[in-house]
């Protein structure tokens, strides 16, 4: 499509004015995504995040896109540093309870789960992941 190739056109335009600018690469790896190019989405990804170390979803960014990928341990990496900067993110103690489930680990897949409802009650993605280990768990625990 002529119009896609065009927005890519203006998205490697701000890449080359503001190569040290992680919003560029965040939206030229958003674009490519759109574009069923997630292999090369996963570099401009990495590097908005080595641009900015403590932004929260530039790190869950990346962690999301590696899941997709199932390069599940680096997913690992990046979901525990998504969630030491922002602990209260439900989301990155869900994500990060999937990949040590999908990993084997049982018992720390079921304290992210419990860390996420805890943040959040009714946390779609951790009771769906709980169900699907055969647990039932109040939201309140």
């Amino acid at each position: 499509c002529s119009r896609h190739a065009e927005a890519e056109v203006w998205f490697k335009r701000a890449l080359e004015l503001s190569p040290l600018e992680p919003s560029a690469h965040h939206y030229y790896a958003e674009f490519l995504e759109q574009q069923q190019r997630s292999h090369e989405a996963l570099g401009y990804r990495l590097r908005a995040a080595s641009l900015a170390p403590h932004n929260y979803a530039l790190q869950a960014a990346v962690a999301d896109a590696l899941r997709q990928l199932n390069h599940l341990a680096e997913a690992e990496l990046w979901y525990r540093q998504a969630a030491v900067l922002h602990p209260q993110a439900a989301h990155a103690h869900a994500n990060l309870g999937a990949i040590l489930q999908m990993r084997g680990q049982r018992q720390q897949a079921l304290q992210c789960y419990r860390k996420a409802l805890q943040l959040q009650p009714g946390h779609a993605t951790s009771l769906a992941n709980l169900a699907k280990m055969n647990i039932n768990i109040d939201a309140s625990t």
